[in-house]
């Protein structure tokens, strides 16, 4: 996950707890017209326990934490996000999927997110699947999160009183806000909510047209390594004559057809490809006006490491 998960690119409605915070697995989620009964709850309850959620300093940052036991992950889905409060809205920053877990009490936390002091807390979605789809928050309530420069401080927020105290366990010291949704028969449009990278997946947002809720963020999954390949190849196709273009990666390990056309086309340009493979570090030289024509298998994708045994691997720097 990386650190700043999404940007505030629109004015959301306020309303139901949590109506920001919805990254389900969309691809996996199919139909998302959610009809949410009161009368299964319990069940929804039952599927995990929490002792505890909040909001802690973490090295030269916060996260969100909670310690929980009792579930598994095959028959819900639970996600763990911290959130920043923006105007009357809440943003997601991080978020993490929780693992299966026994009797035994297990700690989970997000990553570290360094957007600076402002007001944030932790919330636990809890999603379960059975003939109505049960929704249910808990959030830990709001912490003021201070950067010190060297650190962070975190304590529980209480409007209008800036004698807070040093954070515990406890939040804010009311009792955490619970959501069990909404009984709407949500009309879902998709749309593009952040575009791909070569470092991260798009991600999509799915909204109702009738009440304005957000029901779902998810990522388009492969979108950021064609993102990687696009910019490659046009990294490529736009050099200056002779130039060698150095391709720096720590997360691809090959090429395909797209790449391979661009370097046919510019048959001036050396690749100079720095990579890691199972956490080592690589690179190989690509020579101005080698033949890939060949290189590609049936799909036209060409490994690394299969380049560095045409070329032997770069070892001098």
């Amino acid at each position: 996950m990386k650190e700043k998960l999404f940007k505030n690119k629109r004015k959301r409605r306020a309303g139901v707890l949590g109506a920001g915070i919805l990254l389900l697995l969309g691809m996996a989620a199919g139909s998302l017209g959610w009809f949410v009964q009161r009368s299964e709850v319990k069940a929804a309850e039952e599927m995990i326990q929490v002792s505890g959620i909040s909001v802690i300093a973490k090295e030269d940052g916060i996260c969100a934490d909670c310690i929980y036991s009792n579930f598994d992950s095959s028959v819900c889905m639970v996600q763990l996000y911290l959130e920043k409060q923006n105007g009357t809205e809440a943003i997601p920053v991080v978020y993490r999927n929780l693992s299966d877990t026994g009797e035994e009490e297990q700690k989970a936390e997000t990553e570290i997110c360094r957007e600076g002091t402002g007001i944030y807390r932790a919330v636990l979605l809890t999603r379960a699947q059975g003939e109505a789809t049960v929704v249910r928050f808990r959030d830990s309530g709001w912490y003021e999160a201070v950067d010190m420069g060297d650190h962070y401080e975190v304590r529980p927020y209480v409007p209008g009183n800036g004698e807070n105290t040093a954070s515990g366990r406890e939040g804010s010291g009311e009792e955490p806000e619970e959501n069990i949704g909404s009984t709407c028969e949500h009309k879902l449009v998709r749309e593009l909510y952040e575009p791909a990278t070569p470092q991260r997946d798009e991600v999509f947002c799915e909204s109702c047209e009738l009440c304005g809720q957000v029901i779902a963020y998810g990522d388009i999954p492969n979108t950021a390594y064609v993102s990687f390949l696009n910019r490659v190849a046009g990294m490529i196709r736009e050099a200056q004559p002779a130039e060698q273009v150095i391709v720096d990666t720590d997360r691809w390990i090959s090429f395909d057809k797209r790449v391979l056309d661009a370097i046919k086309e510019r048959a001036d340009v050396s690749i100079l490809i720095r990579y890691r493979d199972q956490g080592e570090e690589h690179q190989v030289l690509l020579p101005a006006g080698v033949d890939v024509s060949s290189l590609g298998d049936e799909n036209g994708f060409c490994g690394f490491r299969y380049l560095s045994q045409i070329f032997r691997e770069k070892i001098d720097g």
